[in-house]
């Protein structure tokens, strides 16, 4: 069950995933599972129409929130929003520099192209990075609410919406939320020394449980594993400790439960 655009190869440790590259893509229906959030937005152009609007909510440990890209770089996603994996996962820069989207700039990338689908934007982080980093001006309304309060927030944005809740409009009520988790979230990284995991398994569970009881409020949720920025020695444990939260969030979200896990992630 489930569509491989990318297949993981048997290799998936050894295989570089960093901010213009890509190891793995996956989905079941809206449902998408990637290493690195770089196409992410491939994956809302697919899952979301032109004309609707939407709400957002970003859950990761950085903002993603750069825009290094020039305006011509929107015009080949604009005449073909549609457009193949492979294509637009290997789209150039117009100044040749490097690949047009990148884990990074996504996010302003497609606010650019469809400003409609980022109505209310929820983002809980752990404020890692800048909330606008490159060469445009930000455009964005952002609620920031903190981190430590991921289910409660979740729950009332997602569950419990009504325009008395932070920034939301009474229009905004009714639209359907673009999701996208990545997995760093639940982790803290500083500097070399200190590696922690900052939520329990059963609190993981529970974001899970939310997620899918949600799944009608949610027109596309994208999942990021990110396993340069976990915890662990070397990047095989690294790997390993992001697909045990993903495991634990596939035994609750019916959509993930097809999706194959290398054999020794217990």
């Amino acid at each position: 069950m489930g569509i491989w655009f990318k297949k993981m190869p048997a290799d998936y440790y050894n295989q570089l995933s960093f901010f213009e590259e890509d190891v793995m893509l996956w989905q079941n229906d809206m449902v998408y599972v990637m290493d690195n959030h770089r196409d992410a937005a491939w994956c809302w152009l697919q899952q979301c129409e032109d004309g609707e609007s939407y709400n957002f909510m970003h859950i990761d440990r950085h903002y993603d929130m750069g825009d290094y890209y020039y305006d011509e770089d929107l015009e080949p996603v604009r005449n073909n929003p549609r457009m193949d994996y492979l294509e637009y996962a290997n789209l150039i820069r117009k100044d040749g520099g490097c690949k047009t989207l990148r884990w990074d700039n996504y996010i302003r990338f497609t606010h650019d192209l469809r400003p409609n689908w980022f109505k209310t934007n929820v983002f809980l982080t752990q404020k890692d990075g800048d909330i606008c980093v490159g060469w445009h001006e930000n455009t964005m309304r952002l609620i920031e609410l903190d981190a430590l309060a991921l289910y409660g927030y979740m729950h009332q944005y997602l569950l419990e919406l009504s325009d008395h809740l932070e920034g939301v409009s009474p229009e905004d009520i009714n639209w359907k939320w673009i999701v996208n988790i990545d997995l760093d979230m639940f982790f803290y990284h500083y500097d070399d020394n200190i590696h922690l995991k900052l939520y329990s398994d059963g609190y993981i569970r529970e974001v899970a449980k939310l997620l899918q009881k949600a799944m009608d409020k949610i027109q596309v949720l994208t999942i990021a594993i990110s396993p340069d920025c976990l915890i662990g020695d070397g990047m095989k444990e690294k790997w390993y400790n992001g697909f045990r939260v993903l495991r634990i969030m596939a035994e609750e979200i019916v959509a993930l439960q097809g999706f194959l896990f290398p054999e020794n992630i217990d």
